[in-house]
């Protein structure tokens, strides 16, 4: 198994990823900067209603909303040079004062309330909600 490291420039960050570890080993930490990634990198880049995050618990799906978007902040100050240099946002450093990376990041928190961050239960609750008439299901029920 490969090691990941979200804060190396190195570090295949597209594609399909599982991060898994005890508790307090920075699942959290890892999720909220490999969106900054993804938001930033690659010609095309993914907007922040293309990322899937799912978790578990609807706790950990605010805590994660919450996170997110701090960090979203905090990237975005320090692309304009308005955030002390902190070694943790280094992977940016190719971005500063880039104008499209700065909208890209103003445009994801901007847009925040359509990230697509669930716990497994509601987000296959959006999908048979989404997709009945495919599935071929009768779907008169609430989330809860």
């Amino acid at each position: 198994m490969q090691v990941f490291d979200v804060l190396k420039q190195n570090s295949q960050i597209f594609g399909k990823k599982i991060i898994e570890a005890s508790a307090g080993t920075g699942k959290t930490f890892a999720i909220e900067h490999l969106i900054v990634r993804l938001l930033l990198e690659k010609e095309n880049p993914l907007t922040i209603d293309q990322i899937l995050v799912v978790t578990f618990t609807k706790a950990a799906t605010k805590e994660l909303r919450f996170r997110i978007r701090g960090t979203l902040q905090k990237a975005l100050l320090f692309l304009k040079k308005r955030l002390k240099e902190e070694s943790i946002f280094s992977y940016l450093i190719p971005f500063i004062e880039k104008e499209d990376k700065i909208s890209k990041l103003q445009n994801a928190i901007d847009l925040f309330e359509t990230a697509q961050i669930f716990t497994i239960h509601s987000f296959c609750f959006k999908a048979l909600k989404e997709f009945a008439f495919e599935a071929d299901i009768l779907l008169d029920i609430d989330e809860d």
